[in-house]
This record gives structure tokens, sequence and C-alpha cells, in this order.
């Protein structure tokens, strides 16, 4: 178990670290504070930049299905 994004993040693989830093950031602007709780609940390849839009409004969606946006 890591104790915060920072471990999280240091953990990452060097590919993944921007894409985790712009997923967190994304989730940070639509409800700051969620986005450490966020990480687990997707799983995207790194390297698949075409699945950054679908998982943008997957997250948006599921914050406003649940009244947090």
């Amino acid at each position: 178990m890591l104790d915060s994004p920072q471990a999280y993040l240091d953990a990452a693989p060097d590919a993944g670290r921007p894409w985790l830093e712009e997923f967190w950031a994304h989730v940070h602007d639509r409800c700051p504070g969620l986005e450490w709780r966020m990480k687990g609940s997707v799983s995207v390849k790194y390297a698949n930049e075409a699945a950054k839009p679908a998982l943008r409004a997957f997250v948006d969606e599921v914050l406003t299905r649940h009244g947090m946006i």
C-alpha cells in the first residue's frame, strides 16, 4: 500500500507518470481532492492516447452521476 500520491507516482513506470499526472489534473479540475481516490478505478495502457477523451468523459459521467460536479 502506498501512502501518498507522490509515492504512487514514484512507483509508476516512467512512461506512465505524465499520463497519471494528466489524469489526476483532469479529476482535480472537476472535484479537487478526489484525484487520489480515482486512481485504482480505471485501467488504460499508458501509450493509448486515443483512450484519453473516453476516459475523461467516463470520469465526468461518474462524477455527475454521483452529484459531485
